[in-house]
């Protein structure tokens, strides 16, 4: 099955080819803005392995367009929107932002890590700016559908075939060369299924993804082997940036996820390698440890980037950039109107020390489009193999709600990693996950094997006591770099969403970094190779965050005076 050969996945749909500024700016060396991170640290990030497997790495060079001799990573990923980079130290292939060799017994593996997702570069005027911890760009599902079209290819060519064996068989002089095809093939089958299985009736296009879906159904199907658990990844959401996540009670876009101890954001990220091809066994093999989880999960390296998160800070738009609206007085205007319509939900974050409690709202209330919250509270899932678990709490019945199953498998994981202890890549601060928690987060390891006895942990998707769909309402600072807006990106500019939302644009286009300054959103308009927005299609829509109490019946000079005030945010 598939789950011997691939991680977890979350996808997002359609390819970026054209973009709507010039070459010559967007080949530009970026700069890095002040986000407190060093350039080591900064580095680290784009570099370090968290255990994801997306396939052989020896594969993922050898393997050629579906249609061309070319090799399919010639181009640095960058047809679908990854940043490059050069190589050195920690990067020697040169590889994009967020992607790693990732090694154990059983040899290398290309896999993705936070930053491919949480990443960008934004076009502002003559510069290239790179916004580390924002929403990316990158368009994983048009990688994965390629990457499976040149399988499918390959197989199917028998000239195409024999070069890739004879390269790949090069890495592998122990196996013959009709034992390597067979695996391929095998390999290259299960997954076509499993793209099958994830292509959304509505395409998401670049900088979104089904998160939830997409690790539900790897986890609950394909681990469980019970296809039955499937569900088409019908939410898309905006990738979410990363600083001050840390310091919120709750997060994700419908506030499910409690994140105020080490342990809640471990099980977070746990949870997220999960989704991008982190493997755990065969959930239903009978020599499967059930209470453990030998797994490729690196919880040390998703400690440390814990830690970083906690020094990462909002980017902030240069001085010129905003003093003609501070001389002209819009900004001190718009600040008087954030206090008395914003700040009741969207607390500024820099007039709060410590934890920043979230606002939790209803969907129905605040009216956005529903179809993530919905379907996130209303799955279920059939427990199989999870009802023999001793951990608490046990589960009793044959369907439980997907969330908390889910939650169950990342505890049996961080409890796989705390026993198994796995390598530790080359970069790391740490040897081993006590070291990590005791000088990252200041907690003794008689604390961990108290938590860990007791296993009574509350970590990912502990069960939400909410019992109506739900979105959070987080704080705005750096929202300028985080376009396009609402939890599924359907409106493209802060100025879009002060419209009332039967104003709001019906379609745009998305791929472009250009800066839009008048608007604080990313230029649209066609270009080659873009995708196409429509906000009518099912979990799309555009509406909400629509009245008197969220600013969208303000004149256009009390408009342009809070988005000249978001900006400095």
């Amino acid at each position: 099955m598939i789950a011997t050969r691939f991680g977890r996945g979350h996808l997002a749909a359609a390819i970026i080819l054209g973009m709507s500024a010039a070459p010559a700016l967007a080949q530009s060396a970026p700069t890095y803005l002040d986000q407190g991170w060093s350039k080591s640290e900064r580095e680290w990030f784009y570099s370090f392995s968290q255990g994801s497997q997306l396939m052989p790495y020896p594969w993922f060079r050898a393997l050629e367009l579906p249609d061309s001799e070319t090799r399919f990573a010639a181009d640095g990923l960058a047809r679908f929107g990854y940043l490059p980079r050069p190589p050195s130290g920690m990067n020697p292939d040169g590889l994009p932002v967020g992607f790693a060799v990732d090694r154990n017994r059983l040899g290398d593996w290309i896999g993705l890590n936070c930053a491919a997702c949480h990443t960008n570069r934004i076009e502002f005027r003559d510069q290239v700016l790179q916004i580390d911890g924002g929403p990316g760009n990158g368009d994983l599902f048009a990688l994965l559908d390629e990457l499976n079209r040149s399988m499918q290819a390959t197989i199917a060519d028998p000239a195409k075939l024999d070069r890739f064996i004879n390269r790949i068989a090069a890495a592998s002089p122990e196996r013959s060369k009709s034992e390597l095809t067979e695996e391929f093939k095998a390999t290259a089958t299960d997954f076509a299924g499993f793209v099958t299985r994830s292509t959304s009736p509505t395409a998401w296009g670049p900088a979104r993804t089904d998160a939830f879906g997409m690790i539900f159904n790897r986890v609950t199907a394909i681990d469980l082997q019970n296809f039955d658990n499937s569900a088409l990844p019908i939410g898309p959401v905006s990738y979410p940036f990363l600083w001050t996540t840390n310091r919120q009670d709750f997060i994700q876009w419908n506030g499910s996820v409690p994140n105020l101890h080490v342990w809640e954001r471990l099980g977070r990220n746990v949870g997220q390698v999960l989704g991008v091809f982190g493997k755990l066994p065969n959930l239903n093999d009978p020599h499967t440890n059930i209470h453990r989880y030998e797994t490729s999960v690196h919880a040390p390296e998703l400690l440390r980037v814990d830690r970083d998160i906690d020094l990462l800070t909002p980017p902030q738009l240069q001085a010129e950039a905003t003093e003609a609206d501070v001389q002209s007085g819009r900004v001190a205007r718009g600040a008087v109107l954030y206090k008395n319509l914003c700040v009741s939900c969207h607390i500024d974050a820099n007039t709060v020390s410590g934890t920043i409690t979230a606002k939790i709202v209803s969907a129905a209330d605040v009216g956005t489009d529903p179809v993530v919250a919905t379907t996130i509270l209303a799955r279920k899932t059939k427990t199989g193999a999870l009802m023999k678990s001793i951990l608490k709490p046990k589960f009793e019945l044959e369907e439980e709600p997907t969330a908390d199953v889910l939650s169950k498998v990342v505890m049996h994981t961080i409890l796989g990693v705390e026993i198994w202890k796995p390598a530790v890549m080359p970069g790391s601060a740490y040897h081993n996950i006590h070291e990590a928690l005791s000088v990252a987060h200041r907690v003794t390891k008689a604390e961990i094997m108290t938590a860990l006895a007791n296993r009574d942990m509350k970590i990912y998707l502990a069960a939400n006591p909410r019992n109506d769909p739900t979105y959070k309402a987080g704080p705005l600072n750096g929202i300028w770099a985080t376009a396009p807006y609402l939890h599924n990106g359907s409106v493209p500019t802060l100025a879009d969403l002060l419209l009332p939302a039967a104003e709001r644009p019906k379609e745009f286009t998305v791929g472009s970094r250009r800066f839009d300054e008048a608007k604080v959103g990313f230029a649209s308009g066609p270009s080659d190779g873009s995708f196409k927005f429509d906000t009518t299609l099912s979990g799309n829509g555009n509406g909400g965050h629509d009245g008197t109490q969220y600013g969208t019946t303000l004149n256009p000079e009390e408009r342009l005076d809070l988005i000249a005030y978001l900006k400095t945010l």
